[in-house]
């Protein structure tokens, strides 16, 4: 779902090899951290399915009625 819903993961410049035009990145040593963290959080998203977040359906539905109730 996050890879269908987000446009692109550029969390920086220099992701968007189109719009980069940061001046350190040929020699950045963060970039490649960054990509690497990137790739850590897709993987652990990869283990849940939408199922997996909604077991507890009831208590949730009763915040989100709660919640509209008040507004």
């Amino acid at each position: 779902v996050v890879r269908q819903t987000e446009e692109d993961f550029h969390i920086v410049e220099c992701f968007d090899r189109e719009g980069n035009f940061c001046i350190i990145s040929p020699v950045c040593k963060l970039k490649s951290v960054l990509h690497e963290a990137m790739q850590a959080f897709i993987k652990v998203l990869d283990q849940y399915t939408l199922e997996d977040l909604i077991q507890n359906k009831d208590e949730l539905n009763l915040l989100l009625l709660s919640q509209k109730n008040e507004e």
